[in-house]
């Protein structure tokens, strides 16, 4: 693989805010090499807010990674993005320094004026998000690749009515209230014959936890759901089990990203997960970048790093599509439509409709006996990235953070 220097010339946030910073300093590439004349040209969009503030730096790893693995030379150019709201004016950036391909880490808020400004570049956009949030209507030539939290969420809620218990009672911290998953849990268990007899809402860290601990326990559930991200689901786990509550607890894939004290809690109170990610698929995609990534990085690559590993391989292959095909590479991501491409997650396939690929899932228990990790339980039905049926109906939450960056 033949890649090019990756510069990252970003805004900050108190750039923005101070009026100055949308000028931004100049985007800059070092000069490719002679060979390198005919490769494909990949602009990436990241975001700085996911997490603990350097996920997006992990999925670029995982981008030049699949790329590697998929034999595909490329130039890589790269802006951060410090700001909600300013998604459009950098992906401007990155396509006036001229790409064929738009990879973008931006929330569903920010998709729909950055794919308007790709059809008018005539330049092809694949999505790299979270997949929280469910954008109601399907944008032509775009697709959408994500850690399918929806679906994984969906997944969950429908094994936990089958396998755990018919009753739910349902704590969510405010300020994740506005995610679709939170719904999307809720939908899988009454479509499988559960129901949900109870709902609290906490504020801030722990304002209002025991109290909703208290609820749940009360309730009479068999499970409690957590909704949260991070350490507010720890916490959430932890004070259930402190208030006495002893059914089962699942937890929302909200909450990846936890570190080794998190996961020990989650382990100790023997909590359900359900991901579109997981390191024991086995499969050849994932043994070689568990391997790439140890050597070129060190440890292990996490859900952001997968997911950008994986949907360089999707561009990788719509690129030989408009090879093979014609079309231009401003056709790359029409050229996916109903692709089935291998990657460490598994097989991923384009929803021919929206454009929203899926992946398999996976459900987990935590070991209390053993708090290095945890154990896959079940493999569901992958949840087809059909956006219609996926559209919250009647949701009068408004989440705290209307636009927080590639986790909407």
């Amino acid at each position: 693989m033949t890649l090019t220097a990756i510069t990252d010339a970003s805004v900050s946030r108190r750039g923005v805010l101070a009026g100055g910073a949308l000028t931004g300093a100049a985007l800059t590439l070092e000069a490719a090499p002679a060979h390198a004349a005919k490769s494909l040209r990949v602009g990436v969009l990241l975001t700085a807010g996911v997490g603990d503030g350097h996920a997006g730096q992990r999925l670029l790893k995982g981008l030049r990674i699949g790329f590697g693995r998929a034999d595909e030379k490329v130039t890589l150019r790269s802006r951060t993005v410090h700001s909600p709201g300013t998604e459009h004016a950098e992906a401007l950036k990155v396509l006036d320094g001229g790409v064929d391909v738009l990879v973008a880490a931006i929330s569903g808020v920010a998709l729909p004026r950055v794919a308007q400004l790709c059809a008018e570049r005539k330049v092809a956009l694949v999505v790299a998000n979270s997949g929280a949030h469910v954008n109601a209507s399907s944008l032509k030539g775009v697709v959408v690749n994500s850690l399918q939290i929806w679906q994984s969420a969906f997944a969950m809620g429908q094994f936990a009515a089958r396998r755990l218990g018919s009753s739910v009672f349902t704590i969510v911290a405010a300020p994740d209230a506005g995610y679709d998953s939170v719904y999307a849990l809720q939908r899988g268990v009454s479509g499988a014959g559960g129901r949900v007899v109870g709902r609290a809402i906490t504020h801030q860290a722990t304002k209002g936890l025991d109290e909703a601990a208290q609820q749940a326990r009360r309730s009479g559930a068999a499970v409690v759901s957590v909704h949260a991200t991070q350490q507010r689901a720890v916490e959430i786990v932890k004070a259930c089990r402190g208030a006495g509550f002893q059914g089962s607890i699942v937890v929302d894939p909200l909450s990846l990203e936890l570190g080794a004290a998190g996961r020990a809690e989650l382990a100790r109170a023997g909590a359900w997960t359900a991901s579109a990610w997981a390191y024991d698929q086995g499969n050849s995609h994932a043994r070689d970048f568990a391997r790439r990534w140890k050597r070129q990085v060190g440890g292990r690559p996490d859900a952001w790093a997968l997911l950008g590993h994986d949907t360089a391989l999707l561009v990788a292959e719509g690129a030989r599509r408009v090879r093979r095909r014609g079309g231009g590479m401003r056709s790359l991501a029409a050229k996916l439509t109903h692709a089935k491409v291998g990657g460490a997650r598994g097989q991923q396939v384009v929803n021919g409709a929206t454009g929203v690929v899926s992946t398999p899932l996976v459900v987990r228990r935590s070991r209390p006996k053993d708090l290095s990790g945890s154990r896959v339980v079940a493999r569901p039905a992958r949840v087809a990235g059909n956006a219609p049926a996926m559209v919250v109906q009647g949701r009068k939450d408004k989440s705290g953070y209307l636009n927080e960056y590639t986790t909407t």
